[in-house]
């Protein structure tokens, strides 16, 4: 059962304690105007707390339907006098449509505010999202809500949820490795980045404007691999990358690329861009790699103040990468720096 939230509001409940009954006449409420939405903060530390929809309804009843961060689902019923007691146990029945019920122990937030906790429910929510009616049924009380338009009120809900709620951390060293393709998780880790927080990238990967992202400190990182037709040339391909990339600087553009390493059709790369005078400086610090007719391109983009970062995991990247096309030295490099 999920736990309360710690609702701050000065609202009213309804019901009283002991069984639901099972027949009686509910009354009806109507409601005055449309579902509204919001995100709660903690009030201490500001961080997300829950998101919530409310509405005012006749004769003098509210409802809130609240979610937090685990899509666990409170509805609150609210009323206009004190009439709970904060040590009592409420046993609510709700019923939506007289098509699906849920026996749920309800409990007083304060003397005027009655939680009814439905847990992560996805058949509950989505019946509450199509229904035109719920009804809450207490031992002696029985009240039902006409919920008017609330489909998109009940989408907007998960939504404030989905883009506000923290996400779990997920590292190369703690299953964010599945995000990325095994080879590059393998020089990644090996090169000291396995603390690196994972980015799930939304969309599809035919819409995303890289292929995979990382943090790793204050520093950004990303890979984007590229297919090479027939003929196309290793360092033709590389430049032309970063060409497209200049016309993004909206200040003074500048860049230093290195000298190529061919082994065979193994080719290496390590290029600096900078990007100065906008309203935030920033460095970025390549490898071109290519095995084969694929492309890779790694990159840690930081603030100049954190330049040195950025170059120290690209250098311990290309230590990883000859140690794998030569097999000389130590497989593994100094630590980056985080």
């Amino acid at each position: 059962m999920m736990r309360p939230f710690p609702f701050s509001l000065s609202l009213l409940a309804l019901l009283c304690a002991g069984a639901p009954a099972l027949a009686m006449d509910p009354v009806e409420m109507a409601p005055l105007g449309a579902w509204r939405g919001r995100m709660v903060l903690d009030e201490q530390t500001g961080a997300f707390s829950y998101c919530t929809i409310e509405n005012s309804f006749d004769k003098g009843f509210s409802t809130i339907i609240a979610q937090n961060g685990d899509h666990e689902t409170n509805i609150a019923i609210v009323f206009g006098d004190p009439r709970l007691a904060l040590d009592r146990k409420y046993e609510i029945r709700l019923d939506i449509d007289g098509k699906l019920q849920r026996n749920v122990d309800g409990f007083a937030a304060d003397s005027k505010l009655l939680v009814a906790p439905t847990g992560n429910d996805p058949e509950f929510l989505k019946a509450l999202s199509t229904g035109k009616t719920l009804t809450f049924t207490g031992s002696v009380d029985a009240v039902t809500f006409q919920l008017g338009d609330i489909r998109q009120p009940i989408s907007d809900l998960t939504s404030c949820v989905d883009v506000s709620a923290p996400k779990p951390t997920k590292t190369l060293e703690n299953g964010g490795d599945t995000l990325l393709p095994k080879p590059l998780s393998v020089i990644l880790r090996a090169a000291g980045l396995g603390k690196a927080e994972v980015v799930e990238l939304p969309g599809t990967p035919e819409n995303r404007p890289i292929d995979y992202a990382w943090n790793f400190g204050p520093i950004l990182g990303g890979a984007e691999q590229i297919t090479l037709k027939p003929g196309e040339d290793f360092l033709k391909k590389s430049m032309a990358y970063i060409d497209v990339l200049a016309p993004l600087c909206p200040g003074t553009f500048s860049q230093e690329v290195g000298k190529p390493e061919n082994f065979g059709n193994l080719h290496l790369l390590e290029a600096d861009m900078a990007c100065l005078g906008g309203n935030r400086e920033t460095s970025a610090a390549l490898v071109f790699y290519q095995v084969g007719d694929t492309l890779t391109v790694f990159f840690h983009e930081a603030a100049l103040p954190d330049r040195a970062m950025a170059d120290n995991a690209r250098a311990n990247i290309i230590h990883v990468l000859r140690y794998l096309i030569k097999g000389e030295g130590d497989p593994l490099p100094a630590p980056a720096r985080k």
